[in-house]
């Protein structure tokens, strides 16, 4: 693998921190050459030093992800920098647990951009240059949440279950080239996301994994590509499809375990 990653290049969102952090580590270790996307500039110049010393070569893209001038001036950087995106990891999200009353309907809209609208930019403006070499890789990292609708967090279950359907559609249109885009399906993450206000209940989920864990499935894709990944029990997976026939029902079962927002 590291032979044949040498020298490519992937563009990642969210990657200060987490699994985009974790990702870009490994991704560098392979001695890639990786556009790294996120807010913070500090954060990111960390993130570009590991990578460096593991032998690959980082750009550094502070963007906020909820404007489109950011997101396309950074696609654009990358393409003077490295060129060819081989890669484009859409791994940036955030999530608001709460009442709907009592979330702000800014908070909806944020969350809407940065999970669905600006991977569908990335995707956009990306995608063409793929097809006409007749190559590379969309991952977006998505959530269990995105295959059925939770409780609490409307918005963020919205904006997973629309990049699904965004995804699957163009896998259905690019079957014919060899440009592949995939899904990973997650469980709970132990990152600083679980941190926030009214998720601590999900840090104790028995089946929670490492950001690490996450990056070595995103490898696994590139090895082996595939349109669906899920990670976590066939119960959990039969589940979604319950959800899906009997929503009310599991909508209670699912928040047995969670506590209700304060």
């Amino acid at each position: 693998m590291t032979n044949k990653l040498q020298g490519k290049t992937a563009l990642i969102t969210g990657a200060s921190e987490g699994v985009g952090e974790a990702v870009a580590k490994l991704f560098g270790k392979h001695r890639m050459r990786v556009g790294l996307i996120a807010r913070s500039e500090e954060k990111l110049k960390v993130v570009a030093e590991k990578i460096e010393k593991n032998g690959g070569h980082a750009l550094v893209l502070p963007a906020d992800l909820r404007i489109r001038e950011d997101i396309e001036r950074v696609i654009a950087e990358t393409k003077q920098k490295f060129g060819f995106v081989d890669f484009l990891i859409n791994n940036a999200g955030i999530g608001f647990r709460g009442f709907w009353n009592d979330l702000s309907l800014e908070s909806d809209l944020d969350t809407v951009s940065v999970n669905y609208t600006a991977p569908v930019i990335l995707i956009r403006h990306l995608l063409p240059d793929m097809l006409k070499e007749n190559k590379g890789q969309i991952i977006n990292i998505n959530a269990i949440g995105g295959l059925y609708a939770a409780p609490y967090q409307g918005a963020y279950g919205a904006s997973k279950c629309a990049l699904v359907a965004y995804a699957e559609s163009l896998a259905f249109e690019l079957e014919n080239s060899k440009v592949n885009i995939s899904t990973i399906f997650p469980g709970p993450i132990d990152t600083g996301f679980l941190s926030k206000k009214n998720y601590a209940t999900y840090k104790e989920a028995p089946d929670i994994v490492s950001a690490e864990y996450i990056a070595e499935k995103v490898m696994s894709l590139i090895e082996k590509p595939r349109e669906r990944l899920f990670i976590g029990s066939i119960v959990k997976l039969l589940a979604t499809k319950v959800a899906f026939f009997y929503p009310q029902f599991f909508r209670k079962i699912i928040e047995m375990k969670n506590t209700p927002p304060v």
